[in-house]
């Protein structure tokens, strides 16, 4: 079990949030979820309820949110800089 525990630790996917930041009325929200892996990042759009593959987080983030107001942010402390 240890085993089993430690290879699932080691090759967990990286969760994500991709965020908006308004800069017109100041507000901000998250616009949807995700998990990265190595060599895919799934997604998760609440407000539209729409399930997508990105090649990666970065790339999910200019594509799902408009203008500059985009902000990638890494749930686990760990992951930061990722």
């Amino acid at each position: 079990m240890a085993e089993l525990t430690e290879m699932s630790v080691e090759f967990a996917p990286r969760r994500f949030a991709l965020c908006e930041v308004w800069a017109e009325d100041e507000d901000a929200g998250v616009v949807g979820w995700g998990m990265a892996f190595d060599d895919e990042t799934l997604l998760y759009l609440p407000h539209t309820r729409v399930f997508g593959r990105s090649s990666s987080a970065q790339t999910a983030l200019s594509r799902f949110t408009r203008g500059g107001g985009g902000r990638l942010v890494w749930i686990d402390a760990e992951n930061e800089g990722h």
